[in-house]
């Protein structure tokens, strides 16, 4: 099972990072990104200080509206990931190889699950390297709040992650443009539970405690939901 799981991701992995245009328009956003959460740090540092724990304290809410940086990353493959077989007349050749439709549609969704969790390392690293170079804070002082600690190595991927394979399972159903409303999505999404975290007079930890137990089973059910209806019929009904 391996093997093809490794070809497809290898492809889709492949022939999107390939091109320029990819890698040019992810640096723009990484730029865009990355300086608007630093910008926005910044605003945060100058009014209460530069200590690890304002830091934590500022990176714990602006760490979501920075997750849509991998989300669009990883879009290129997820939003793409059956669509551009239809326009390219390749799906056809994909349907009739000896794979099973769950080792398709985790080929694609793997594929692009590994470009968004590199592209909230790039991010963590363009952020923590800034506050490091300005600040002479390092990230293991920052990294001992254990709310942000959820909300850097649990929350963010996982939303990445839900984000990723709910679009996966979207383009498997219906065109590129109608698949593209699941990124439009994506951005409320972070920047709700952005304003929410930053509004709402709650105690941090334990709201993003319950918001990492709430993403596994939304996770898992994603998962079940898309190995489970995805089926090359309903796919070769769409050519």
């Amino acid at each position: 099972m391996a093997d093809p799981l490794f070809e497809i991701m290898k492809k889709e992995l492949t022939s999107y990072y390939s091109q320029m245009g990819t890698i040019f328009r992810n640096g723009i956003f990484l730029v865009l990104f990355g300086a608007l959460t630093i910008y926005q740090l910044t605003q945060v540092v100058a009014r209460y200080g530069p200590t690890a724990q304002i830091i934590a304290a500022g990176l714990d809410v602006l760490l979501a509206l920075a997750a849509f940086f991998p989300v669009n990353m990883a879009g290129g493959i997820s939003v793409m990931a059956f669509p551009v077989e239809r326009d390219q007349k390749t799906l056809e050749h994909l349907l009739s190889l000896p794979l099973s439709d769950r080792q398709i549609f985790l080929g694609k969704f793997i594929a692009a699950a590994i470009a968004g969790i590199a592209g909230m390392a790039l991010m963590y690293v363009v952020i923590f390297g800034f506050i490091t170079l300005n600040y002479s804070i390092t990230p293991s002082a920052i990294l001992s709040d254990g709310s942000l600690d959820l909300m850097a190595f649990a929350i963010c991927p996982m939303l990445v992650i839900l984000l990723i394979l709910v679009t996966v399972i979207v383009s498997s159903r219906v065109s590129a443009r109608e698949t593209y409303i699941v990124n439009i999505f994506s951005v409320f999404v972070l920047m709700g539970l952005n304003i929410a975290v930053s509004t709402l007079n709650i105690d941090t930890m334990m709201f993003n405690t319950a918001l990492a137990i709430l993403l596994v089973p939304a996770i898992l059910v994603s998962y079940v939901i898309g190995t489970r209806t995805f089926n090359r019929e309903s796919l070769i009904k769409n050519l």
